[in-house]
C-alpha cells in the first residue's frame, strides 16, 4: 500500500473520530429527551432500549415555565435581521476598501481587522454601559445592534472583491452606472456565493448567541432560546429529560440550516482563506 493511500485513510479516520465525538453529546440528549422521566441513561447498553415517549417534548410546548415558541420568534427575528442586516453592510464596507480610494484607507482596515483580534467578553462591560445609558437593554435593538458590524464578514467579502476585474467596473461608470447600482447590478450577483457563506456563519452564530443575551435581557418575552432555557431549567429542579427536550427544540432549526446549507458553509471555509 502506497504511503498517499495509508495517510489518506489515516485522514478518514480521524474525521470518522472526529465526527463521531461531535455526535455523541448530541445522541446523548436527544435520548434522554424521549425516555421516560426518571429512567436510567447513563449505561449506554440502554440507549436503544425503550420505552420512548415524547411527553418531555409535550411537557416543553405546554408548560406555562416555558415560552418556547416566544423564544423561537425571538431568535428568529434577531437571527434574520442581524444576518441580512450584517450582510449588506459588510457588503457596502467591503466594496469601499477594494475599490474606492479615500484618505486612511489603510488605517481604517486595520481598525477592521483588529476587531477580530478582540476577544468579544472583553467588551461585555462597555457594551453594557453603554446600552444601559441608552435606555435600550431589554429591548429588540441590544440583541440586533452589537451583531450588525462583523470584521470577518467585511475581510470575506473583500477578499473575494479583490478577484474581480476592476475593468467591469470602470465599463459599468462609462456607461453611466452608480455606485449603488454596480453594487446591486454588478457585484451582488457575482458574490453570491461568498455571500450565501457570510449569512449562514452569521445565522448560525447569532441563534446560539448566549453571553450577551443573557447580559442584556432580563424580561422573558425578549429572551432568545438560550436564554430562555437556561431561564426555563432555572425554575425549578426539573428533571434532566425537560431539559434535554428544551435543549433539542433550540438545537434542531440549526442542525436543519447546517444540513440543507452545508456546501455553501464548505464554500465560505474556503472562500475565507484563497486569497490575502
Amino acid at each position: 500500500m502506497s504511503k498517499k493511500k495509508i495517510s489518506r485513510i489515516i485522514v478518514i479516520v480521524i474525521a470518522i473520530g472526529l465526527a463521531v465525538i461531535w455526535w455523541i453529546p448530541m445522541v446523548w440528549a436527544l435520548i434522554v429527551s424521549l425516555k421516560p422521566l426518571n429512567s436510567v441513561v447513563t449505561d449506554i447498553s440502554t440507549w436503544f432500549a425503550p420505552p420512548f415517549t415524547l411527553d418531555n417534548f409535550r411537557y416543553v410546548f405546554t408548560s406555562e415555565q416555558a415560552d418556547i415558541f416566544r423564544w423561537l420568534l425571538n431568535s428568529l427575528l434577531v437571527s434574520s435581521v442581524v444576518t441580512f442586516g450584517g450582510a449588506v453592510l459588510s457588503m457596502s464596507a467591503a466594496y469601499a476598501f477594494s475599490k474606492f480610494e479615500f484618505p486612511g484607507k489603510k488605517i481604517w482596515f486595520w481598525v477592521v481587522m483588529a476587531g477580530m483580534m478582540i476577544p468579544i467578553h472583553s467588551l461585555m462591560i462597555p457594551m453594557y454601559l453603554l446600552f444601559r445609558q441608552m435606555g435600550l437593554l431589554n429591548t429588540y435593538a441590544s440583541l440586533i445592534l452589537p451583531g450588525l458590524g462583523s470584521s470577518f464578514g467585511v475581510i470575506l467579502l473583500k477578499q473575494f472583491m479583490d478577484g474581480l476585474p476592476t475593468a467591469l467596473f470602470e465599463a459599468a461608470r462609462i456607461d453611466g452606472a452608480n455606485s449603488f447600482r454596480i453594487l446591486r447590478s454588478i457585484i451582488f450577483p457575482l458574490m453570491k456565493p461568498a455571500i450565501a457563506s457570510l449569512m449562514i456563519f452569521t445565522f448560525l452564530q447569532q441563534w446560539n448567541d448566549f453571553v450577551w443575551p443573557f447580559i442584556a435581557i432580563t424580561q422573558e418575552k425578549i429572551m432568545t432560546v438560550p436564554v430562555g432555557i437556561v431561564f426555563f431549567r432555572g425554575q425549578s429542579d426539573m428533571s434532566m429529560a425537560y431539559s434535554m427536550a428544551a435543549t433539542v427544540v433550540a438545537v434542531l432549526p440549526v442542525l436543519i440550516v447546517f444540513f440543507i446549507f452545508q456546501k455553501q458553509i464548505v464554500k465560505g471555509v474556503a472562500f475565507s482563506g484563497i486569497k490575502e
